[in-house]
């Protein structure tokens, strides 16, 4: 069995995607075998050199849904989608408005 995730849904471009990721047996203790990890763009590209478990992001990259895939003896075994978009945090105001006439207590 295999755990995998990110730190974020969605990234930005130029962002680090950061994958953790732990292979666990029936006992739900550590296990030793070998697994593959590839990465596939929102075009279903595979990003080569995934050597460590933060990628970072191009500026450019492809937008949408990118996979990270695990494999063992070349079949896939878990996957995990997340977004790559560009987004802006929304943005609010807060008014303040007081009564005609109201007078703060004095001590």
């Amino acid at each position: 069995m295999v755990f995998i995730g990110t730190d974020k849904p969605i990234y930005k471009p130029g962002q680090i995607v950061r994958i953790r990721l732990i292979a666990v047996d029936s006992m739900l203790k550590k296990t030793e075998d070998d697994v593959t990890v590839e990465i596939l763009d929102a075009k279903n590209l595979h990003i080569d050199g995934m050597a460590e478990i933060e990628f970072p992001l191009s500026n450019e990259p492809n937008e949408g849904i990118w996979k990270v895939r695990v494999l063992r003896n070349g079949k896939t075994i878990d996957q995990l989608d997340f977004g790559v978009e560009r987004y802006v945090l929304p943005k609010y105001e807060v008014r303040l408005l007081r009564k005609i006439g109201f007078c703060p207590m004095r001590r």
